[in-house]
């Protein structure tokens, strides 16, 4: 039952992986453990652990489709049909689960929803067959959210209302790919805020270095303008060996400066 090919956005990273946080059990204290801070916030909402995956994303991210599918609803998720709703284990009516802007894809055996969708742009439509990597919408904030994310959750048809976790699966498990997906915990260990999403590659440390090194800067009798790497390397380097060293030295320190800012937060 291996269905999906692809995650639903590009560059994807794991901000709530399946089955962490277990709300059951677990006393609400808003200065306490990242999930006593989630009890205090949601209440016992996922007393079993996350029953998906969460994308940390800027809002308006692309959301595609993880494989070939049917669309069986797109929209916000209390106003879903009865029978949507009955098929893919949510409680139905306005009290229903506040999953926001919700697209609910029919993989066959597998179903699949992400959630938390952009209001203002919502590209599926029902009884849509599509294939993997279909456009289905934007990423947003919408429902009961810790912040930008779109949240992943596979169930297996038919539901069991006798499963306490109403067949959801771990998405990870129903790939035909391998997948190596980094894992960037929330500040809160819910879905991350926009600061938590930004988190830094390697190729954004080598951006910032390289902008950094092309600065303009002005001499100190305001009579010429340099880049700031010109500047360096002319009067420590006389080698291009040695400029590049030094060149590799600064982007070394800011990756040690982002490294810090991140750790202070």
């Amino acid at each position: 039952m291996n269905v999906f090919s692809r995650h639903p956005v590009d560059n994807p990273v794991i901000t709530q992986p399946w089955g962490a946080n277990k709300t059951g059990g677990v006393g609400a204290d808003p200065n306490g453990t990242a999930v006593q801070q989630l009890v205090f916030n949601y209440g016992n909402y996922q007393p079993m652990g996350h029953d998906g995956i969460d994308y940390g994303c800027p809002i308006g991210t692309p959301v595609y489709a993880p494989g070939d599918a049917v669309v069986d609803y797109a929209g916000w998720g209390e106003n879903m049909p009865e029978w949507v709703a009955l098929k893919y284990g949510f409680i139905y009516g306005p009290g229903g689960w506040p999953s926001g802007i919700v697209t609910c894809l029919d993989h066959g055996p597998i179903g699949s929803y992400m959630a938390h969708k952009q209001e203002s742009y919502m590209d599926a439509r029902v009884g849509q067959r599509i294939t993997a990597g279909t456009l289905v919408g934007l990423s947003g904030n919408t429902g009961r959210s810790g912040g930008p994310h779109v949240h992943f959750s596979a169930i297996r048809f038919p539901v069991n209302y006798s499963d306490p976790l109403y067949s959801r699966v771990n998405p990870l498990d129903h790939f035909s790919v391998v997948t190596n997906t980094p894992i960037r915990p929330g500040s809160t260990g819910a879905a991350a805020t926009e600061e938590d999403d930004m988190a830094l590659t390697n190729e954004d440390i080598d951006k910032i270095a390289d902008r950094v090194l092309t600065k303009v800067v002005v001499d100190n009798k305001g009579k010429g303008q340099n880049s700031l790497a010109w500047v360096l390397t002319s009067q420590r380097a006389s080698r291009d060996e040695d400029r590049r060293l030094l060149a590799d030295s600064i982007k070394g320190a800011v990756a040690t400066i982002v490294a810090a800012i991140k750790g202070a937060k």
